[in-house]
């Protein structure tokens, strides 16, 4: 008698949605921290104009967005994506991990076809994918009916960027690159820091 071929270790609904959930807090660590120290900024500046302790301190933004040039709302834009989840998840999921650090922690990573690691492009493209389906779209339900009834445990982002996402560590041991903790959260601070720090700062 031949031995049971075991079946692929596809990851269960609620590994996913914990590690999920564990990814969205650690991708806004970045807006938090950054948020807090231009904060810290506008206080000082305008602790000598009779401001402290957060009187009176508020901010049209309405008129601040009205008031900015092409650039700066480039920028504004450019910060808002960067301080999001999918550069973050982007950068590791395309790594030697192929994983984000809640995946890792839980033993998940994403792959392509044959355990394959996706590239950067593909892996920002699924997380895109993953906030425009389940997030704007408000398809999250049927996601979650998806891996729960698929044979291939796939949300129906997986299924459109044809991914799955597998339990155990992948097959490659390259260690990970010390690059990819410098560009994450290196962008999202430089990029928060570039728009929202001159618009903190009072003018004369």
């Amino acid at each position: 008698m031949e031995p049971e071929v075991p079946p692929p270790p596809f990851a269960g609904l609620g590994r996913r949605i914990v590690a999920t959930l564990i990814d969205y807090a650690i991708s806004f660590l970045p807006t938090l921290f950054g948020g807090l120290i231009i904060r810290l900024v506008f206080l000082a500046f305008t602790a000598g104009d009779g401001q402290a302790g957060g009187d009176q301190v508020g901010v049209d933004v309405v008129s601040l967005w009205n008031n900015m040039g092409v650039g700066m709302r480039a920028l504004t834009y450019l910060a808002f994506f960067l301080n999001g989840p999918w550069l973050y998840q982007a950068v590791f999921e395309s790594s030697p991990w192929q994983a984000a650090v809640g995946k890792r922690w839980l033993g998940l990573h994403v792959a392509g076809s044959h355990d394959s690691r996706l590239s950067f492009g593909s892996a920002l493209g699924r997380t895109v994918l993953k906030f425009a389906i389940n997030g704007f779209l408000w398809l999250f339900p049927i996601s979650f009916l998806t891996i729960v009834l698929s044979r291939r445990r796939q949300a129906l982002h997986d299924f459109v960027s044809r991914t799955v996402v597998l339990r155990g560590r992948p097959l490659s041991h390259t260690p990970l690159e010390p690059w990819r903790w410098l560009l994450w959260p290196g962008a999202p601070l430089f990029a928060l820091f570039a728009m929202a720090l001159p618009l903190a700062l009072p003018t004369s």
